[in-house]
């Protein structure tokens, strides 16, 4: 259904295997779906039939003994969405631009006419499963955020970093990764902007019980910049004064702790 040497017709599953995943599901007790693939998948015809759903991606010659240590509960499951799952194909920003098509002289063409509104990064888009999301056996507490600019020799801020310390607390009972973002919100920005940008993510291992320091350290001038070409022939990298808000969650729709930073 695809390949790195063709483009998806629809991010469906074939009508049969999804018949076959409901027949599964009327018959058994309780229905755990693992989906092997490279991109998001319309599950709306399935999703509440099946009691658990794993997404795999292309895990490998080892990934069947990967996932029966997950589903055995001999390793707890940690990863996140890298990106944003739509509820269906005419939900994605790029849907009314693609495929690309020949012009005039014959040469294909397509034009990037969703701009920065894509993903997480569209307010008017809500998706199935938002960035960052992944569920676990275990349970996370955050606490104490902390957010400061570390100086540079040099003065410029383009040679400074952003540190943004969380206090992160296993409170469940099952020992486990968890993986820590940070959100950025420019409040004041001169141009549209979306609203908040993933800037800096950290993994640690707790166990139960266990607190841990999560330090998240970036350039500054990657946190805050936008890349601006209004200024005919000198594009840069640009951050402006004002207010911004610094948000930690465990996926881009949670809110767990957040600070003003100017």
């Amino acid at each position: 259904m695809e390949s790195e040497g063709f483009d998806l017709d629809g991010i469906k599953l074939p009508s049969n295997q999804e018949e076959l995943i409901k027949a599964v599901a009327a018959a058994s007790k309780k229905t755990i779906l693992v989906l092997y693939g490279g991109n998001p998948i319309d599950i709306s015809a399935y999703e509440y039939f099946v009691d658990a759903i794993l997404f795999t991606h292309f895990p490998g010659q080892e990934g069947s003994q990967a996932i029966v240590d997950i589903l055995t509960g001999k390793t707890c499951p940690s990863g996140k969405l890298a990106v944003s799952w739509p509820k269906r194909l005419e939900d994605v920003g790029s849907f009314q631009h693609f495929p690309a098509q020949r012009d005039v002289s014959g040469e294909w063409k397509i034009e990037y006419k969703e701009g920065s509104k894509v993903g997480y990064g569209n307010p008017d888009f809500t998706p199935r499963y938002p960035f960052g999301y992944g569920l676990s056996y275990t349970k996370f507490e955050y606490s104490d955020l902390s957010c400061n600019i570390l100086p540079s020799g040099t003065g410029s801020l383009k040679d400074t970093a952003l540190a943004i310390d969380v206090k992160v607390k296993n409170v469940g009972m099952v020992a486990g990764y968890e993986v820590v973002q940070a959100f950025m919100s420019d409040l004041e920005a001169s141009t549209w902007r979306p609203r908040e940008e993933l800037k800096a993510f950290d993994k640690i291992w707790l166990e139960p019980e266990e607190s841990k320091l999560s330090r998240m350290k970036g350039k500054s001038s990657h946190a805050f910049s936008f890349w601006d070409d209004s200024v005919e022939g000198k594009p840069c990298w640009r951050a402006e004064a004002g207010l911004f808000n610094i948000r930690i969650g465990d996926l881009s729709r949670e809110v767990l702790l957040e600070e003003g930073f100017t």
